[in-house]
C-alpha cells in the first residue's frame, strides 16, 4: 500500500526510513521498530475512522453521526453494518467511498489538505478485492458470535484494511488480538502497585478489660472507627507512667531498660471526628493537669507568703546588724535560708517551646506528655533550618532514659539526668504524604519512626445518629487508674520484668521481628520503624500490666525488702505481640506512601477514576486543570496515564485532525473492569 501524503499535511510523522509514496516496507527488521510500530498504529486508527465517518454518510438510513465517537464498541458495529451494506450491493468499496468524499468533507467541515488526504485512503482502499472484504465480514461475525468485544474486531479490521500487512503476519497479529481480548475486549487490569495496603482489623481484646467499654462510648457515640480512639487512649496511659515504671526485657542484661513512654496518633481525613476523639480520650489527663495546676497555684501562694515573711525578718535582721556594728556591739548571723520556689507540677503540654519544656520537665522527673491536635505542624517547624537543636532534643525524648545538658548564655544550665516525653495527635493522609515525600532527611534520622503507635484505619461510608449520654463510669474507672499510675514515684521507679512464660513468647517473638528487619525485603524506612518494636513490645506488655494490676487494686509500687522487680505476666505479653502485629500492618499502609511522583501521581488518579470523577474517554487537560493534589500539571498527568496503560486500566484512542489540520487530539478510554476492581 502506497503512503498517503495525510502525514505530510497533517503533522503525522512518516514511517521509518524516510521514504514517501513507497510500498510499506515488509521486512521483519520493521516489526521490532517501536517508532515504526506506533507510526503503524496511528495509521490504522486513523484509517479506521475515516471508513466509520464515511459509512454514516453512506447509510444514513442505519447510523447516526459519529461526529466524536469514541466508543470502540459502538464504532465497531458501525463498521459491521457498513461491511454488510458493501456485501449487499456487490460494490467496489473505493467506488463507494470516493463517490461520497465531497458530501462528507462538508459534513465535518474539511479543508482541502484532509479532502486530499482522504481521497488518498479512498484510492488505497478501491485496490482491496472484494474477497479480502468478505473474509474481514466472516471475522467480524464469528467473533460476534464468540462475544468478543470491540477491541478484537477493531484490531483485525485495523490491520486487513490498512492492507500493508503479509497475509502471514495479519494471521500471526490476529491471533495475538484473540489471546488478550477474549470476552471483554480489554486485558485484565493488573492492581496498582501503590494502592493502600489493608490493615488489620481491631480487637477489644488488644485492649486491658478496664479500657473497652470507655473505647466502645466513645467509637459509638462520635461514629469513629475503635482504631481512632484505642492508640490514642494507649498513648495517653503511657503518658499517666512514663519514668514511673521501668522494664528490663531480657532476663539477665541489666543494660537494656525501656521505659514505657510513646509516641502514636491518627491518620484520617478532615472532618472524621479526629479531635474530638483526641478531646474525649485525654479528658482524664487533662482531669489530672488541671488539679494540679490548682495545686500549683496554692503552692505558689503560699511561697510567696513565707518569702515576704522571709524578706520581713530579713530585713529586720539586717537593721540589727548595721546596729550593732555602729556600736562595735556583739553580732548575730542571719542562720534562716530563703524559702524554695516550689516546682510547677505538669502532666501535659501543648505548644510550648522547646526550652520552656526542658524547664518543665527538670521539674517533673517522670516526664511530660505533649498532645498536638496538628501533628504537621510540629513535624514540619522541625524541619525548619536553624531548628536542629530542637530536633534532637525530642529524639532524644523519645527514648525517656537518656540525660541532656542545656546550656543557654544568660539562661544557666539545665541538666535533665533523664529526659522523658510521650507524645500523641493526629494527621491528615495527604499532609503525612507530603511530608514522607519532602525532604529525604525528613526521615533519615528516625523521627517519624518513633510513632510507633501511629495508625491509618479504614473509614466507612455508614453513618448513624447517635445520641446517648456519654458512660461515665467507663471513663471514671480509666481516670481512677492514671491518677493511682501518676502518684508512683519517678525517682524509685517500679522495675518489671516478664514472667517465665512471658520471657519464652517475648525471645520467640524478637527472633522473628529481627529476622525480618534484616532480611532485606523491607523498604528501608519501614525496617527502621520496625526495629523500634524492639522497645514497643516490652512498653506495651508493661503498660497493660499496670493497668490491670491498677483496676484490681493490687500493689504496685516498690516497698523496702520486697524483690525489687514485679512480673509482666503472659496474658500482657501476648497483648502487646498481637498489638505489634495490628501496628506492622499500618505501618506498612504509611510508608507505601514513599514512592516515586510517577507512581503517586498515578494512584491519585485511578482513585480519582474509580470514583467516577474522570469520565470515559478523557485527555490529560480533563485531569490537570480540575487542579487535584498530584495531578495539576500536563508532563505529570502523561507520566500517570503511561503508568496506567502500562497495566491495562486505560487505552489511547486517537482522533480525527480538527477542520483546521494538525494532528489528531489524543484521548484515552477508561477500562470498565476497574470499577469491579
Amino acid at each position: 500500500m502506497e503512503q498517503s501524503t495525510h502525514y505530510k499535511s497533517n503533522g503525522a510523522p512518516p514511517l521509518p526510513g524516510g521514504v514517501a509514496a513507497q510500498a510499506a516496507p515488509k521486512s521483519d527488521r520493521y516489526w521490532d521498530d517501536e517508532e515504526f510500530q506506533d507510526q503503524l498504529t496511528y495509521h490504522l486508527v486513523f484509517t479506521a475512522e475515516v471508513l466509520e465517518r464515511c459509512a454514516s454518510l453512506l447509510c444514513p438510513e442505519d447510523f447516526r453521526p459519529l461526529h466524536g465517537m469514541h466508543n470502540g464498541r459502538e464504532r465497531w458495529i458501525v463498521a459491521e453494518r457498513a461491511l454488510e451494506h458493501y456485501e449487499k450491493h456487490g460494490e467496489p468499496l473505493g467506488k463507494m467511498l470516493r463517490a461520497d468524499v465531497l458530501a462528507y468533507s462538508k459534513h465535518i467541515n474539511l479543508g482541502a489538505s484532509q479532502i486530499g488526504a482522504l481521497e488518498e485512503y479512498c484510492a488505497t482502499l478501491g485496490k482491496l478485492k472484494l474477497s479480502s472484504t468478505a473474509f474481514v465480514t466472516e471475522k467480524v461475525l464469528a467473533f460476534k458470535s464468540q462475544h468478543i468485544k470491540a477491541a478484537a474486531i477493531q484490531e483485525l479490521m485495523d490491520l486487513q484494511v490498512a492492507g500493508a500487512l503479509t497475509d502471514e503476519k495479519w494471521k500471526e497479529l490476529s491471533e495475538q488480538a484473540l489471546a488478550h481480548n477474549i470476552g471483554t475486549g480489554w486485558p485484565k487490569p493488573e492492581p496498582l502497585a501503590n494502592e493502600l495496603p489493608p490493615v488489620e482489623a481491631f480487637s477489644l481484646e488488644l485492649l486491658p478489660t478496664s479500657f473497652r467499654g470507655l473505647v466502645q462510648d466513645i467509637s459509638n457515640r462520635m461514629q469513629v472507627p475503635m482504631d481512632f480512639v484505642a492508640p490514642l487512649l494507649v498513648v495517653a496511659l503511657a503518658g499517666a507512667v512514663n519514668r514511673r515504671a521501668i522494664m528490663q526485657p531480657k532476663r539477665n542484661d541489666t543494660s537494656f531498660r525501656v521505659v514505657p513512654n510513646l509516641w502514636g496518633g491518627i491518620i484520617g481525613q478532615s472532618g472524621f471526628m479526629k479531635s474530638p476523639v483526641l478531646k474525649a480520650v485525654c479528658a482524664s489527663l487533662r482531669l489530672i493537669e488541671k488539679q494540679w495546676q490548682e495545686g500549683n497555684k496554692e503552692a505558689l501562694k503560699k511561697h510567696q507568703q513565707e518569702a515576704d515573711e522571709y524578706e520581713l525578718r530579713h530585713t529586720a535582721w539586717r537593721e540589727q546588724y548595721k546596729s550593732a556594728l555602729k556600736k562595735k556591739g556583739p553580732t548575730d548571723k542571719f542562720s534562716e535560708d530563703e524559702p524554695e520556689k516550689p516546682k510547677a507540677k505538669h502532666l501535659i503540654i501543648n505548644d510550648n517551646s522547646w526550652q520552656k519544656v526542658q524547664e518543665i520537665m527538670s521539674a517533673n522527673p517522670a516526664g511530660v506528655t505533649m498532645i498536638r491536635d496538628e501533628l504537621i505542624g510540629w513535624l514540619s517547624q522541625l524541619d525548619t533550618e536553624g531548628r536542629e537543636g530542637e530536633r534532637g532534643f525530642y529524639l532524644t525524648a523519645w527514648s525517656g532514659d537518656d540525660a541532656y545538658d542545656v546550656g543557654r548564655i544568660g539562661r544557666g544550665e539545665v541538666l535533665l539526668p533523664h529526659c522523658c516525653l510521650s507524645l500523641l495527635g493526629s494527621i491528615t493522609p495527604s499532609r503525612l504524604r507530603t511530608y514522607l515525600m519532602g525532604d529525604a532527611a525528613s526521615l533519615n534520622d528516625g523521627l517519624i519512626q518513633r510513632f510507633q503507635l501511629l495508625v491509618w484505619p479504614d473509614t466507612t461510608p455508614h453513618w448513624r445518629y447517635v445520641d446517648e449520654v456519654p458512660q461515665g463510669k467507663w471513663e471514671k474507672q480509666v481516670a481512677g487508674i492514671f491518677e493511682r499510675l501518676v502518684a508512683l514515684d519517678p525517682e524509685t521507679p517500679t522495675q518489671f520484668r516478664f514472667g517465665a512464660q512471658a520471657q519464652k513468647l517475648y525471645v520467640e517473638w524478637l527472633a522473628g521481628l529481627e529476622a525480618k528487619i534484616r532480611s532485606g525485603n523491607l523498604h528501608p524506612e519501614l525496617a527502621s520503624h520496625l526495629s523500634k518494636y524492639r522497645s514497643l513490645m516490652p512498653s506495651l506488655a508493661v503498660l497493660f500490666e499496670l493497668a490491670d494490676r491498677v483496676a484490681a487494686g493490687k500493689p504496685v509500687a516498690f516497698k523496702a525488702g520486697m524483690d525489687p522487680y514485679r512480673e509482666v505476666f503472659l496474658e500482657h505479653a501476648e497483648q502487646a505481640v498481637r498489638w505489634c502485629s495490628y501496628l506492622e500492618s499500618h505501618a506498612a499502609r504509611i510508608y507505601s506512601c514513599v514512592m516515586t511522583p510517577q507512581l503517586r501521581a498515578a494512584r491519585e488518579l485511578a482513585a480519582k477514576i474509580r470514583e467516577r470523577k474522570v469520565a470515559s474517554p478523557f485527555r490529560y487537560a480533563d485531569v490537570y486543570l480540575k487542579g487535584w493534589s498530584c495531578l495539576d500539571s500536563p508532563e505529570i498527568v502523561k507520566k500517570a496515564v503511561e503508568t496506567l496503560e502500562a497495566i491495562h486500566w486505560v487505552k489511547t484512542v486517537s482522533a480525527l485532525p480538527g477542520p483546521q489540520g494538525g494532528r489528531p487530539s489524543v484521548s484515552y478510554d477508561i477500562n470498565p473492569e476497574v470499577y469491579s476492581m
